[in-house]
């Protein structure tokens, strides 16, 4: 969801699309975003309710839906003027730097753990 928002977000910002159909792009936009954030609810439910303590390579399938969310909400609030939204973008933003330091620290230090190979 979070790509199909930013690729509206996108058409939406080009002068090809005027009246009624930069108004239709604008409103798929948000629609897009926001059943992107009830699809990070979900997830966020998901990781509440089922930890994975310590590093797990399911991390990165976390990861990457936060940073494709801050950017759509980023791409989305210029394209439609939605101000909230680039706040909402840039919280999100620092929250995935955060779980991607945490996620590939976890990875570091596993992979650290693991005999060397021979050969």
């Amino acid at each position: 969801m979070a790509i199909s928002a930013l690729a509206a977000s996108k058409l939406a910002l080009s002068p090809l699309w005027t009246g009624a159909a930069h108004q239709a792009l604008r409103t798929a936009t948000l629609v897009l975003l926001g059943l992107n954030l009830a699809g990070c609810a979900v997830l966020l439910v998901a990781e509440v309710g089922r930890p994975r303590p310590g590093y797990d390579i399911r991390r990165w399938s976390t990861v990457f839906p936060l940073g494709m969310t801050a950017v759509a909400a980023l791409s989305t609030a210029t394209a439609t003027g939605v101000g909230p939204l680039r706040t909402l973008g840039e919280v999100v933003l620092w929250i995935t730097v955060a779980a991607w330091l945490l996620t590939l620290a976890g990875f570091a230090r596993r992979h650290a753990q693991l005999p060397g190979r021979i050969g």
